[in-house]
């Protein structure tokens, strides 16, 4: 009998690629010979093999058939298994077909992307694409495979774009690079980005984290205080220094991106320092009170404390409210006075404020001398030994008994008569050409005359060598005790 010639053509066959075809015609061992025609004409397009492979270069319908030949001398007879139709695909194709620049790109998070396309060809039915970023697709419309979206993360994406095809897949890759949206954050601590400072003290440095897509950042708008910088280094922007003007200074601190920009805002407030002004009294005499007060300025901030320090190795002062204050300088010389201020906003006055002198003259030393007097025949004389000598410009005598205070600038001795007797204590005070005073008290005596009486105990006439009796009944008035007794005789002359 005839051999039957049996062959199973391959599912898809693409052009250019190595089928293989496999003999299965019977009787199994009793076939010689084997005859391929595999439709594309020429010796090319055939084969004696049992199992070939063959490769077709040129895409379509062609019909390949078998022949097998018994060891009979039998040839087989054409039937459906040994004759097939096999049809040749052309190999997928892909090109980019939207600018070149699309498949390398660079844009921010949640921008849309410049489309990216890819056309299709040859046996490609559609593609499919691996490696995007979220919020972007690939989708397959009509031989063209679109890439789009925004992207919703960032980072570098390499991607592939891959034909869906029967025969050997081609692919094209690229790479879309996401950049993250800048950010800025405060990273020193909470309200620096808001504080009042002193002029010409350091501020509180304030730090800016910034993160994402960022190149630098500046200060976009406002100022900052003169002394104060802002810069960039390793992602943090930082503001400081120490200011030397006062105001209130906006600033804003924006990120550098090629992405949209972030910001924040702050204020920084620099006060002034108060200012240090007080007077003193005029007359500065030692164990006296030196009055100081002190000036507030207008408009200034409130002054909170005052610091005194009087320069003479006394305590510091502190007062909390504003008052004149007192002090006594025990010894005389100069001092300096310096007074230090603290305002409600912390603001200290300057230490190189310039001090106050302030001279402490010694007081003189008020002395005189005198003598007690019998009125109404002497007059008090008072004679001025205050010291020191010539430098004495005023003294003022109050001689105790009632009469108005005699002054006198230009001699200190001085006369007084009094008209009644008694003990009075008079008191220079001598004053310095500086002002300062001092005064002296002494005690003065002044007598009264006596009441001389007497009384004759034997009255009438007497005999010669007869001793007369006399009682003594004189007194003293207002100051004075008898302390002698004079009898003066009157003999009249008979010769």
């Amino acid at each position: 009998p005839a051999p039957l010639a049996i062959f199973t053509p391959p599912a898809q066959v693409c052009m250019n690629d190595s089928i293989q075809f496999t003999d299965q015609s019977t009787p199994l061992g009793g076939i010689t010979s084997w005859s391929w025609d595999f439709g594309d004409g020429g010796a090319a397009g055939t084969s004696t093999l049992q199992n070939p492979k063959h490769r077709w270069n040129t895409a379509g319908s062609y019909t390949v058939s078998l022949t097998v030949t018994s060891s009979f001398g039998c040839p087989s007879v054409t039937t459906a298994q040994s004759s097939h139709s096999i049809t040749v695909n052309t190999a997928p194709t892909i090109a980019l077909s939207s600018l070149a620049s699309t498949s390398t790109q660079s844009l921010c998070l949640g921008t849309a992307i410049n489309n990216i396309e890819y056309t299709l060809g040859g046996s490609a039915t559609s593609a499919t694409v691996t490696g995007l970023p979220p919020g972007l697709t690939g989708t397959y419309n009509s031989g063209l495979f679109t890439i789009s979206g925004s992207p919703t993360a960032g980072g570098v994406y390499n991607y592939t774009v891959t034909s869906v095809s029967p025969c050997t897949n081609v692919s094209l890759s690229g790479t879309i690079t996401v950049q993250t949206l800048p950010t800025i954050s405060l990273t020193s601590a909470t309200g620096t980005d808001n504080q009042s400072v002193c002029v010409q003290s350091a501020m509180i440095d304030i730090n800016y984290s910034l993160g994402g897509n960022v190149n630098g950042a500046v200060l976009s708008a406002g100022s900052l205080p003169a002394g104060v910088t802002g810069t960039f280094n390793a992602g943090v922007f930082t503001i400081t220094g120490t200011p030397t003007s006062t105001g209130v200074f906006n600033y804003t601190v924006t990120s550098v991106s090629t992405c949209s920009n972030v910001s924040l805002n702050g204020t920084i407030t620099v006060n002034e320092l108060p200012d240090v002004n007080f007077t003193y009294s005029t007359i500065r005499c030692e164990g006296e009170n030196v009055t100081f007060s002190y000036t507030p300025t207008p408009g200034a901030a409130a002054i909170t404390q005052w610091q005194w320090n009087f320069g003479d190795a006394s305590p510091v002062q502190t007062q909390t409210t504003q008052a004149d204050i007192n002090h006594i300088y025990t010894l005389p010389g100069n001092y300096d006075v310096q007074l230090t201020v603290t305002n409600s906003n912390g603001c200290v006055s300057p230490s190189s404020t310039l001090p106050v002198t302030v001279i402490v003259n010694p007081k003189p030393i008020a002395s005189f001398s005198f003598a007690d007097i019998c009125i109404p025949v002497d007059i008090a004389t008072f004679t001025d030994l205050s010291t020191p000598a010539g430098n004495i410009s005023q003294w003022d005598w109050d001689f105790g008994d009632a009469s108005p205070v005699q002054t006198s600038n230009v001699n200190g001795n001085t006369t007084h008569t009094y008209t009644n007797g008694g003990t009075f204590m008079v008191t220079l005070t001598a004053t310095s050409l500086e002002g300062c005073k001092k005064d002296s008290t002494q005690m003065i005596k002044v007598f009264t005359p006596p009441n001389a009486s007497f009384t004759i105990n034997n009255t009438g006439n007497i005999c010669s060598n007869t001793p007369l009796a006399i009682t003594n009944t004189s007194t003293s008035s207002a100051y004075g005790n008898i302390y002698q007794v004079e009898v003066l005789w009157d003999v009249p002359n008979t010769t």
